[in-house]
């Protein structure tokens, strides 16, 4: 088993409600983040960062196994990989049990002392599966951390709900207003949640 600072679960939500040119600002996003200079430089200072991406509608689905990352060579792998991954998925918004699944899986990471954050990147409410409300619960008493980047559209804000719902008291939400925003935003929340790492607990 490796020893890492972080084990960071990402939740990208692929529901109806994202389109295929919002979906791949959200992977590009997420990529680019990777192999920002800023991000890279945090890795090297907080250690080695165990990372998996899912995607979620209905269901929940891996886009990228576990992945240990310790140097820059290892983050640009990640973003490449992440790139080439396929959506899969487009229906409702499961986030309760997408996180249920992230939760489930940090018993499979390669890094299982190290501090376990699920990062949700969402436009919207849940319509379907367990409450996130139920979900949340759960990672509090797991002492996992649970981060959300809530991107406000036409129909509507999500940061309420995410912080009612989904966020943990020791999380943060981010709220963008603009989908051209949404790569900075996801540099800034990787980075916030790679500066909170505290080398296990």
């Amino acid at each position: 088993m490796s020893a890492c600072a972080i084990a960071l679960a990402l939740l990208l939500d692929a529901s109806a409600s994202i389109a295929m040119q919002q979906w791949r600002i959200l992977v590009e996003g997420h990529a680019a983040a990777f192999e920002d200079a800023a991000v890279r430089r945090a890795i090297r200072v907080a250690g080695p960062v165990a990372v998996r991406a899912w995607h979620y509608s209905d269901v929940t689905r891996p886009l990228t196994p576990w992945r240990v990352l310790a140097t820059d060579a290892d983050a640009h792998a990640y973003a490449r990989e992440l790139r080439a991954a396929e959506r899969t998925l487009s229906a409702n918004t499961a986030t309760g049990d997408a996180m249920l699944t992230a939760l489930a899986d940090f018993a499979a990471s390669p890094c299982p002392d190290a501090d376990r954050v699920i990062d949700v990147a969402t436009d919207g409410h849940e319509n379907a599966g367990t409450p996130a409300a139920k979900a949340r619960d759960a990672a509090i008493a797991a002492e996992v951390r649970v981060n959300v980047l809530a991107i406000e559209t036409a129909e509507g804000d999500p940061e309420p709900f995410a912080r009612e719902n989904i966020v943990t008291p020791d999380g943060f939400v981010l709220r963008v207003t603009d989908w051209q925003d949404v790569p900075r935003a996801i540099v800034r929340k990787i980075s916030l949640e790679l500066a909170g790492a505290t080398n296990g607990r």
